[in-house]
């Protein structure tokens, strides 16, 4: 390839820069979608040590008490988790969605003009 012409991968992704433009009238939603993001990988990340804590704390120590505490910190976990996937995919649906309506707005009115 010559020095003028772009590689493939980063004309790809300029031709994604007229994009943000609509994106950025989002950018609170946008904004909570990655943090539902982050915390739902954070949360499933966590499961392993919650099943962790359910054996060391729960079956090994054989007290029923904290089998019951290290149940309910699992079931916590995976209530968060489940919220937190429901947040995130609603909110990226819902961007996505604003986003293609104000596309098509966009065409429209240069079809028109």
């Amino acid at each position: 390839m010559s020095k003028t012409t772009p590689k493939p991968e980063k004309a790809a992704f300029s031709s994604l820069i007229p994009i943000f433009a609509f994106i950025k009238p989002y950018k609170g939603v946008v904004t909570a979608a990655l943090i539902a993001l982050l915390v739902t990988a954070g949360v499933n990340l966590s499961l392993g040590q919650g099943v962790k804590f359910v054996i060391d704390h729960g079956f090994i120590a054989g007290s029923q008490a904290q089998l019951q505490q290290a149940v309910l910190v699992l079931i916590g976990l995976i209530s968060l988790l489940a919220v937190g996937t429901f947040s995130r995919f609603y909110l990226m649906s819902w961007i996505g969605e604003r986003v293609s309506n104000d596309i098509r707005k966009a065409v429209f009115n240069r079809i028109v003009t």
